[in-house]
């Protein structure tokens, strides 16, 4: 599930910025414009010149901890992992019981297989923002991917429980259960998900192939034709791919992908 669709915890998942900072030499409504701008490059796929802007607002208010951020996530999407390490680093600097930035630097870790040290930064995230459902996603992921399935849902279902609509828990979890062929706990994980959003793409999809592992084969076929019409397994899913990469700049980025 890791490798497939980088998006959503990429994917996700990317940035969330929590804190609204004032800065008395720079100005907080330039600020929020250029942050906006910087963003909106990011969502066009315009990475590098994302970067150039972020570094030029941080020339100007290196406290700007939201542009860290973004610059970070930009050089995620461009694989620069260790140079993404190096702006959450700086990031803690500044302010170092941030857990965005612990959240982000885990999703860079697991990228690198670092897992032991992934930990570390999903457990001091959880522990500066114990309500925030992200931080105890990105461990839950992590402890599927060393086969610890079990701690790994009770990780899904305590995020579940912090917000009882957020897809990327539902979607995780699933595929957690899937590997573990609990096809039908997978099944009922994508029914209550899509009893808060019955048309998301990603459930739809995840509970059709569900249904299909169960041999439920016309209740699939049923989702499939809602899904793709005249569209190809293959365009639906780049369809979907780029989509998710549109939406990911609302969140941090997840340490590994729903659709993996």
């Amino acid at each position: 599930m890791f490798r497939k669709c980088k998006s959503l915890l990429l994917k996700s998942i990317f940035i969330v910025i929590l804190c609204s900072i004032s800065s008395c030499i720079y100005g907080k409504n330039l600020l929020e414009q250029d942050k906006r701008q910087a963003e909106a490059l990011m969502i066009q796929g315009l990475y590098e010149d994302s970067i150039v802007l972020c570094n030029s607002i941080l020339l100007k208010d290196p406290t700007a901890f939201e542009i860290y951020l973004i610059k970070a996530g930009n050089l995620f999407f461009l694989k620069n992992y260790y140079e993404a390490l190096s702006v959450y680093n700086e990031l803690l600097k500044y302010d170092s019981k941030s857990s965005d930035a612990y959240v982000g630097r885990c999703t860079i870790y697991a990228e690198l297989e670092k897992y032991n040290q992934a930990l570390k930064d999903c457990n001091i995230a959880i522990s500066y923002n114990v309500n925030a459902p992200q931080p105890y996603v990105n461990k839950a992921i992590i402890l599927s991917r060393l086969k610890r399935y079990t701690e790994s849902i009770n990780l899904y279902n305590q995020a579940i429980k912090l917000k009882p609509d957020y897809m990327s828990a539902y979607i995780n979890k699933a595929s957690t259960l899937a590997q573990l062929e609990r096809h039908k706990e997978a099944l009922e994980t994508y029914n209550i998900a899509l009893k808060y959003q019955p048309q998301n793409k990603y459930i739809l999809y995840g509970k059709a192939v569900t249904l299909g592992k169960l041999g439920k084969q016309k209740e699939a076929g049923e989702i499939y034709t809602q899904l793709w019409d005249d569209k190809t397994i293959a365009e639906y899913k780049k369809e979907m791919e780029r989509d998710q990469k549109k939406k990911s700049s609302s969140n941090p980025p997840p340490a590994n992908s729903p659709a993996k």
